[in-house]
């Protein structure tokens, strides 16, 4: 996804031209998947969150797939990294967002 945050807007609405990675606009109709830890997904359906009352189902969770230990977010980045990259990480900046109206 891409998109642009426009510190112009109100609350609720800094979040403009929102594209899927082929460069779909997305739009309100839409169904999407996303993908966040529990923390954050805490945030936004709790009280005064932008979600709250919502029924919002959970897909998929690492610590009940993976275990309370392996399924952590910090360990599954170690074992990518390990396993998968064989120790070597490129740092590559995707510039998919970018802050607007300053």
């Amino acid at each position: 996804m891409s998109y642009n945050i426009d510190l112009r807007k109100p609350s609720g609405e800094k979040i403009v031209d929102l594209k899927l990675a082929d460069g779909t606009p997305v739009t309100d109709d839409m169904k999407i998947k996303l993908g966040m830890n529990s923390y954050r997904f805490g945030q936004m359906t709790k009280k005064g969150g932008i979600w709250e009352g919502q029924q919002i189902p959970t897909l998929w969770e690492s610590k009940v797939a993976m275990g309370q230990e392996k399924g952590t977010i910090q360990n599954m980045m170690i074992d990518y990294i390990t396993n998968v990259k064989k120790g070597k990480v490129e740092g590559v900046s995707h510039n998919h967002w970018k802050i607007i109206g300053l």
